[in-house]
């Protein structure tokens, strides 16, 4: 049988194990076994056809002075993003455009900085009730973080049945695979949220600086959706970053990258620095999740520059994982060749 890329032997998974401390006694790996059903890898041809694109759309006058958006303000830019990126008319024929109404679909945001950087709950709340005209079932839809704490800390409430639900990976119930999927330089358990609950995901990320990645925009929220990111910071968390985007339970499912800049910060991130932040006014969307990173990361270097600090690559953080995605095919970093679509 011929062996594709993401063949792993024995031998192999076993070194890939031990690195990720899923090794016992004589190297026996602990829950692991890289050809489960769930969490085996197969080889898969990335690339988008076609000219990658990009909405960004830049109006600082729809947040007040401490960065909040209202609703109506918020129904606007979902409405504009989502149309202006698919070319319909109505954000129920765009969201229609880009999901079934009968699937799951998951929405995994970035809380991690709690309020002031994380999505906008009224962001939130727009694409939700977009997708509920456009047909789907309340039932069938799914917002989550890493845990109900980092939900609570961005303003969102935790609800674990009756309708919509927000969860959290500890949520009762939910937790990560028993077996990791073993890919290129990972070995990670997926959260149970995305290989079991939801058939289509939306990533809806921040535009930060990181302190280790240089950015974080969309791609490295991915981190969000396996049990051990801790493992992978080291290169400036690459080819973790891609190699998490790349592997089949996100790469099969991811369908939408949104990114919340109405507010965001250039320098001291992950965490909420508020000298750092700063009030764009802009929130970009895209379906190829490497041209998006590329964009945001220029806004973040065009700011840094601005107020006089190094650019990522001279401050030894590099944003290299985005580079690394686009190898992989999994989309354009070059934005020259990415058609920005300004709104």
């Amino acid at each position: 049988m011929k062996k594709g890329k993401g063949h792993c032997t024995r031998r192999t998974f076993i070194s890939r194990a031990a690195h990720l401390g899923l090794v016992g006694i004589a190297g026996a790996p602990l829950n692991c076994f890289p050809d489960d059903p769930i969490a085996a890898d197969s080889d898969s041809s990335g690339g988008k056809k076609g000219k990658s694109r990009v909405v960004r759309l830049q109006r600082p006058a729809l947040i007040d002075e401490a960065g909040r958006i209202d609703d109506s303000k918020a129904k606007t830019v979902i409405h504009e993003s989502l149309c202006g990126l698919t070319g319909k008319e109505s954000l129920k024929s765009a969201l229609t455009d880009l999901f079934d109404p009968d699937e799951r679909i998951g929405i995994k945001l970035n809380c991690l900085a709690g309020r002031g950087l994380s999505p906008n709950p009224p962001l939130v709340d727009a694409l939700l009730k977009g997708l509920l005209e456009a047909g789907c079932k309340p039932g069938n839809l799914i917002v989550f973080e890493r845990s109900e704490r980092e939900l609570r800390s961005a303003g969102f409430k935790p609800q674990r049945s009756g309708g919509i639900r927000y969860l959290g990976n500890d949520t009762p119930g939910m937790g990560y695979e028993r077996y990791p999927t073993m890919h290129r330089s990972i070995g990670s358990c997926f959260c149970q949220i995305l290989t079991r609950e939801v058939d289509a995901l939306i990533n809806f990320g921040v535009l930060k600086d990181h302190n280790l990645s240089g950015v974080s925009v969309g791609l490295k929220n991915l981190f969000g959706l396996i049990h051990n990111p801790n493992k992978y910071h080291e290169n400036n968390c690459d080819p973790y970053v891609a190699d998490v985007a790349d592997s089949r339970p996100v790469k099969g499912k991811l369908r939408l990258t949104l990114c919340d800049a109405l507010v965001a910060q250039y320098h001291g991130g992950p965490s909420l620095q508020t000298r750092f932040r700063w009030n764009p006014g802009i929130f970009l969307c895209a379906t190829d999740p490497v041209a998006i990173d590329a964009l945001g990361a220029s806004i973040i270097e065009e700011k840094r520059k601005r107020e006089g600090l190094p650019s990522l690559e001279e401050d030894g953080r590099p944003a290299r994982h985005i580079r690394t995605a686009a190898s992989l095919g999994l989309g354009e970093d070059d934005l020259g060749k990415v058609e920005v679509i300004a709104i």
